[in-house]
């Protein structure tokens, strides 16, 4: 596996990509297979989502509840904000988790994860995401090293690449 790193500083926000010479379709059918009884576990992937509102209700509550001076005002409902539009999306998502299928459930867990799965115009598998603040490996994030480990041991035979660019 070749990992490249270009024009990447210290610190710096960056994107990367994993791209993968296989269709979509198969990879995800591949991943599925191996992870669901961790990664693409749907019945903990409830759980995590029903977590997931919980907090967001008491974190909004507490926004609400909070008194802030006039100069953090304008942040707090910023915040106040962004964690309502966070809560609608869960809220949404968990009636579609019990019925949806195994393909659609590792899409939807990858892009909970921060992550963007696609086929390029070379019917290659492309997952994307990027992070705020780059230094190493470790800042793309628990599923996409993940994702790298498991095609590079498990996908030996199937070319891929990472890359990092500097945003």
């Amino acid at each position: 596996m070749k990992i490249r790193t270009g024009f990447v500083s210290n610190s710096s926000s960056a994107s990367f990509v994993l791209e993968i010479k296989i269709p979509k379709d198969e990879f995800v059918k591949d991943l599925f297979g191996y992870f669901q009884y961790s990664r693409f576990d749907k019945n903990s992937f409830i759980r995590t989502i029903e977590d997931d509102i919980e907090e967001k209700k008491e974190h909004i509550e507490k926004l609400k509840d909070d008194s802030v001076d006039d100069s953090s005002k304008r942040m707090n409902e910023l915040w106040l904000s962004q964690e309502q539009g966070k809560l609608k999306y869960l809220q949404g998502l968990l009636p579609q988790l019990s019925t949806v299928s195994d393909d659609k459930l590792v899409q939807i867990i990858l892009k909970y994860e921060g992550l963007n799965i696609q086929e390029n115009e070379l019917d290659n598998t492309e997952i994307s995401g990027w992070t705020c603040m780059w230094n190493n490996i470790d800042d793309a994030g628990e599923m996409m090293k993940t994702l790298i480990a498991y095609v590079a041991t498990e996908m030996p035979l199937a070319k891929h690449r990472f890359q990092v660019t500097d945003n």
